[in-house]
C-alpha cells in the first residue's frame, strides 16, 4: 500500500498564483515547514465539536497526516530565483571576464529608457549601491556560470557534467533572496516592476535584455522560463529522491498551462483574502523596506497589480504578459482565507473563523493529495463542480460561465450556462463569413442582414462587415477555423459605445433561474447560487428577487453588484452574502476525491480487520445432526 501511495507522496507540483499580497509565499512557507504538520497538531485541540461533519474531515486529515511520515515538506522554487538565475547566465554567456558580464548587467539588464512608471535606471543617485551589489554578485557566481556556454539556460541544465542541484538550489538562489532583498531597500515598487519587466521580456524575446524593437517578439519564447524550472524539477528529483516542489508564483495562464499539459501531478492553488487585509498585508511588507514612503509605494503597487490581474495584454494576443485572472480561473484548488479574522470580520460577512483558516484549507488539500478520497466534497465543492462542468456548454466566445441553483439544503434546482436564448443559433456555430457571403441566414437577425435599421453614418451592419471580410481569406488566415464573432463587440465598435445590453446570450444565473420558472421549479428562497464568475448587477437583483441567501463565487465580476445591489436591502440581514469559493474544483475535484480503492477493500489490507466467520454457527446452519456436525469439523480441522 505505501508503493501504490508513494506515486503521489514522491512527486506532486503545486503551482501557487493569486493577487499580490494574497498569500502565495505564506502557503509555500506552511508547505515547505517539515515542522508543519506536527506543530500544528499539537496546538490544536482534536475534540472541539467532533459531531461537525467539517471538523470531523479536517480532525480525519490531520490525524493521517501527523502520522510518521505520511506528510512529507515541499521544496519551494520561487519564481523571481530563476529570472535571477537566467540573468545571471545571460551575463557571462560568451563573455570572457567579469568585467564583460558586469558591463552587460548595468547596460543592458538597466536601460536607459524612458517608461510610464518608475524603473531603475542608471541615472539614479543610488544607482552605485546597485552596482556594488552586481559586481560582488559576479565576483560570487563566475566559477560557476565560465561553463555555462550553451545557446541556452535550459540546454545547460540538460548536462549532467554540471552539479545543476548546486549551482541553483545551494548557490544561487540564496544570493537572489538577498539581491532583491537589497533591491527593495532602494527601491520596492522599481523592484517589482523591475521582476515584471525581465519575466515579460524572457517570455516575449528568449533573453532579460529590453528590446525596443518589438519584432524581436517570438511565441517560440513563451515557455522558456516554464522549461527552465521544468529541468530544475527533474535535477531535484535526481538529487533528493522525490519531487514534491511548490512554485512560487505563477502569474502568466500560458505557464500555468505548460505545467498542466506536462505533469499530470500538477496541481495549481489559487489563494485570496479580503481587499482590506490583503492591502495591510502588502503595506506591512512594504514598510519592513522603506517606512518612509510606504503609502506610496502602496498606491503604485495597486497599479502594478491591478495590470498583472487584468491580463488585457494577454487576451489581445500579447501572451508573454501577465494575467493573473486566467491564472485564477484556470486553477484547480482555491484557498479564502483570513489571518486576523477578529480584526477583519466586518469585511467577512457570512464566513467564520474555521472556514477562513488557512491550516484548515491547508490540511485538508494535503490530505486528499496524499491519501486521494480520504474524505468526501463540501457540499460547496460538489456544488461548484457541477456549475463548472456546465460552463464548457456554453456558445459564448468571449467567456464561459457555469451556474447553478439549490434550495436551503444544496439540493440542485437547476443548471444553467451563458448562452443564447432557445431556438437561436450558439455565437461559436455562426460565421461572419457566412454572413457576408450571405449563406445560413437563418442563423442571423434582421438587423443583422441590414433589413431593419441603419447606423448614423446610413450603413448597415452587414455592409461594415463586408467591409472588414471583403478581399481577405480568411479560411487561411484563422488555419480552418469557424470565424465566429461576438455582435456586441461588432455593435459597440460601430456604434462607439459600451453597452452590455447588446449581447446575444443569457447570463448563466440568469439562465438557472429561468430554467425554474420554465419547468415548474419549487422554491429556493434561502438557497444558494454557484457560479464560476460573481454575478452582475442584473443577475445580483433577480437573486435577491427569488431570496438567494449565499452566492458563490470563483472569479470576481467587474461592476459594482456587490457595493450597489447586494447591499441595498433595507434590512441588512436579508441581503445575500457573496462569498469566495474555496476549495477543488474542474480536474483537481477528480484528483483529490477519486480514491485508488475503495476504503473497505484498503482497510481489510492493511489491518485484516474484517470479522472472521464462526465454522460452527455455519455448521449448525448447515445439518441438526451432531453426528454429522463432528464428521464436517473433523474434515476442516484436516
Amino acid at each position: 500500500m505505501k508503493q501504490l501511495y508513494s506515486l503521489r507522496k514522491d512527486f506532486a507540483i503545486i503551482g501557487l498564483t493569486g493577487r499580490s499580497g494574497a498569500g502565495c509565499s505564506t502557503i509555500a512557507r506552511r508547505l515547505s515547514d517539515p515542522n508543519y504538520i506536527k506543530e500544528l497538531y499539537s496546538e490544536l485541540d482534536l475534540n472541539v465539536d467532533s459531531n461537525n461533519t467539517n471538523n470531523l474531515k479536517f480532525n480525519i486529515c490531520l490525524k493521517f497526516l501527523e502520522f510518521e511520515d505520511n506528510f512529507e515538506p515541499f521544496h519551494t522554487i520561487k519564481y523571481s530565483h530563476i529570472l535571477f538565475y537566467q540573468m545571471l547566465y545571460e551575463s557571462f554567456y560568451i563573455r570572457n571576464t567579469k568585467e564583460q558580464a558586469l558591463s552587460f548587467l548595468i547596460e543592458t539588464v538597466f536601460p536607459q529608457i524612458e517608461f510610464n512608471m518608475p524603473r531603475f535606471s542608471r541615472e539614479d543617485d543610488e544607482f552605485s549601491k546597485i552596482e556594488s551589489i552586481l559586481r560582488q554578485i559576479v565576483d560570487q557566481t563566475e566559477i560557476i556560470f565560465k561553463s555555462y556556454d550553451c545557446m541556452t539556460l535550459e540546454i545547460c541544465l540538460r548536462d549532467n557534467e554540471k552539479d545543476t542541484f548546486c549551482d541553483f538550489f545551494q548557490i544561487v538562489s540564496p544570493i537572489a533572496k538577498s539581491f532583491f532583498d537589497s533591491l527593495k531597500r532602494i527601491d520596492y515598487t522599481k523592484t517589482n516592476l523591475f521582476l515584471q519587466d525581465i519575466a515579460c521580456n524572457l517570455r516575449a524575446t528568449g533573453s532579460v535584455k529590453y528590446y525596443e524593437d518589438k519584432t524581436t517578439e517570438s511565441i517560440e519564447n513563451i515557455y522558456i522560463i516554464a522549461e527552465t524550472i521544468n529541468r530544475l524539477i527533474k535535477c531535484f528529483r535526481e538529487n533528493k529522491g522525490h519531487g514534491r516542489i511548490v512554485i512560487d508564483s505563477l502569474k502568466n495562464s500560458l505557464e500555468l498551462t505548460y505545467f498542466k499539459e506536462r505533469y499530470a501531478a500538477f496541481y495549481c492553488i489559487a489563494t485570496n483574502k479580503v481587499e482590506k487585509e490583503r492591502k495591510d498585508y502588502k503595506l506591512s511588507k512594504i514598510q519592513m523596506y522603506d517606512s518612509a514612503n510606504a503609502n506610496v509605494h502602496l498606491e503604485q503597487n495597486s497599479k502594478i497589480d491591478s495590470i498583472e490581474y487584468a491580463g488585457k495584454e494577454v487576451n489581445k494576443g500579447a501572451f508573454a504578459s501577465p494575467d493573473v485572472e486566467n491564472c485564477i480561473q484556470k486553477s484547480e484548488y482555491h484557498i479564502f482565507y483570513s489571518e486576523d479574522f477578529k480584526k477583519y470580520k466586518d469585511n467577512l460577512r457570512g464566513e467564520t473563523l474555521f472556514d477562513t483558516n488557512l491550516d484548515i484549507q491547508i490540511v485538508k488539500f494535503l490530505g486528499l493529495l496524499f491519501h486521494p478520497g480520504i474524505i468526501t466534497p463540501s457540499p460547496q465543492e460538489r456544488s461548484m463542480q457541477v456549475a463548472y462542468n456546465a460552463k464548457v456548454n456554453s456558445g459564448c466566445i468571449s467567456r464561459q460561465v457555469g451556474a447553478i441553483v439549490t434550495d436551503a439544503n444544496h439540493s440542485i434546482k437547476a443548471i444553467g450556462w451563458n448562452d443564447v436564448a432557445k431556438n437561436q443559433m450558439p455565437c461559436n456555430l455562426r460565421s461572419l463569413t457566412d454572413l457576408a457571403n450571405e449563406k445560413n441566414l437563418d442563423h442571423f437577425s434582421d438587423f443583422e442582414k441590414g433589413l431593419k435599421d441603419n447606423y448614423k453614418d446610413g450603413t448597415t451592419f452587414d455592409q461594415k462587415i463586408k467591409s472588414i471580410v471583403t478581399g481577405r481569406d480568411l479560411n487561411e488566415e484563422l488555419e480552418g477555423r469557424n470565424c465566429s464573432f461576438c455582435f456586441k463587440t461588432c455593435h459597440n465598435e460601430f456604434e462607439g459605445n459600451s453597452n452590455q445590453v447588446h449581447t446575444r446570450s443569457l447570463h448563466a444565473e440568469e439562465n438557472a433561474m429561468l430554467q425554474i420558472t420554465k419547468y415548474g421549479g419549487q422554491g429556493i428562497h434561502d438557497g444558494y447560487l454557484y457560479t464560476t464568475a460573481s454575478p452582475c448587477e442584473l443577475c445580483s437583483k433577480k437573486a435577491f428577487q427569488l431570496g438567494i441567501r449565499t452566492i458563490y463565487f470563483i472569479d470576481p465580476y467587474p461592476g459594482i453588484a456587490t457595493s450597489h445591489i447586494l447591499t441595498s436591502g433595507i434590512n441588512k440581514t436579508d441581503n445575500p452574502v457573496l462569498l469566495m469559493f474555496r476549495g477543488a474544483v474542474g480536474r483537481g475535484f477528480h484528483k483529490l476525491y477519486e480514491s485508488f480503492m475503495a476504503y473497505k477493500d484498503e482497510l481489510n489490507i492493511r489491518a485484516d480487520i474484517h470479522p472472521k466467520s464462526n465454522n460452527n454457527s455455519i455448521i449448525a446452519n448447515l445439518t441438526s445432526d451432531a453426528e454429522k456436525q463432528n464428521r464436517i469439523k473433523l474434515i476442516l480441522n484436516e
